[in-house]
């Protein structure tokens, strides 16, 4: 049971890190230097690795079976807004969509940056050295420490921001991808390429690659997660966007806005993506009909569009290429 005799010095080992459940079990900072604590705690730790280690290898085996299964995917022709139906008609029809890119985005973003990259950290800290243990990261981590919470933060947030940001970027640039799906994600992994400087996780300027070893495998891990993301995503978007329910009110007509659901009620932390989504969703269900003139200046500008698009794809990949021998000369 909790004392009753807890006071402010209680209350301040609750705001420095002391856990509840210590303060629970009738415990205070001293229990930490006593070896049946610290036993049972490096037995938890131990617990939380094991976990997050099948959770993020059971994650990506089963991004890897969904890809599989719908790996043969092209680029939807039937995405055309039929003008002839009311606005709330139209708005049911793109929020359906919607929430199949965003089912696409969530789930390729979870199991695939979110899990694993936790189970690379756990790969790259079971090969570094026994010095490397216990070491601050680039992120404020320490190598080899595993909490079942703090995993469940990054794979949230990681999962779902990333998963956010590649719809957007789907559905602004998709005219443009190639109509192969998984061609298109090795483009859009190209384009995420840009980014793998910036992150910090293909970086020379990240400590983390002098703390862990081997620094190449940590790259091969880094690269493959970002084509795998890359891929799965297209694959799944192009046919989740067209064989995602109906939003209505049965229950599968409520289970399918859950995307859309988890996306907006996590807006705390995805607020401008959010918006951007919601805003387009309004203006396509809203807007009106597409003149012959701008259908003809966009049919023209695929083939340019595609080149351009591929280029700037090429360069992503050459420079997190560039960042990854960097890092290996460090």
């Amino acid at each position: 049971m909790l004392s009753t005799t807890a006071g402010p010095a209680r209350l301040w080992d609750i705001a420095s890190g002391v856990q509840i459940g210590d303060l629970i079990s009738g415990g205070n900072l001293g229990d930490r230097r006593d070896p049946l604590y610290n036993n049972r705690r490096r037995a938890r730790e131990r617990m939380d690795a094991i976990a997050v280690s099948l959770a993020g290898a059971g994650a990506l085996v089963a991004i890897v079976w969904l890809t599989v299964r719908v790996f043969d995917t092209d680029r939807p022709l039937v995405l055309v807004i039929d003008t002839s139906e009311s606005r709330p008609q139209r708005l049911l029809v793109v929020l359906q969509r919607a929430a199949g890119l965003m089912a696409a985005g969530v789930t390729s973003g979870i199991l695939v940056l979110g899990f694993g990259s936790r189970l690379v950290m756990r790969v790259m800290a079971a090969t570094s050295a026994d010095s490397a243990q216990g070491r601050l990261t680039d992120a404020e981590a320490r190598v080899g420490e595993v909490t079942a919470d703090g995993t469940v933060t990054f794979v949230l947030f990681v999962g779902v921001f990333s998963g956010t940001l590649a719809v957007g970027l789907w559905v602004s640039l998709r005219r443009w991808f190639p109509d192969r799906s998984w061609q298109a994600g090795l483009m859009l992994a190209g384009l995420g390429g840009l980014l793998a400087r910036p992150s910090g996780l293909i970086n020379p300027d990240n400590k983390d690659f002098v703390i862990l070893s081997p620094v190449w495998l940590a790259m091969v891990l880094s690269g493959g997660l970002i084509v795998l993301f890359g891929v799965s995503f297209a694959v799944l978007a192009d046919r989740w966007a067209v064989d995602w329910p109906r939003l209505g009110r049965t229950p599968t007509g409520v289970l399918a806005a859950v995307p859309m659901i988890a996306v907006f009620g996590l807006s705390a932390l995805i607020i401008v993506p959010a918006v951007i989504i919601a805003l387009g969703v309004c203006f396509v269900a809203w807007r009106r009909p597409v003149s012959e003139r701008t259908s003809s200046w966009l049919r023209a500008s695929e083939r340019p569009g595609r080149w351009v698009l591929a280029s700037v794809a090429l360069a992503g990949a050459a420079w997190a290429m560039v960042s990854a021998v960097q890092v290996l000369t460090l």
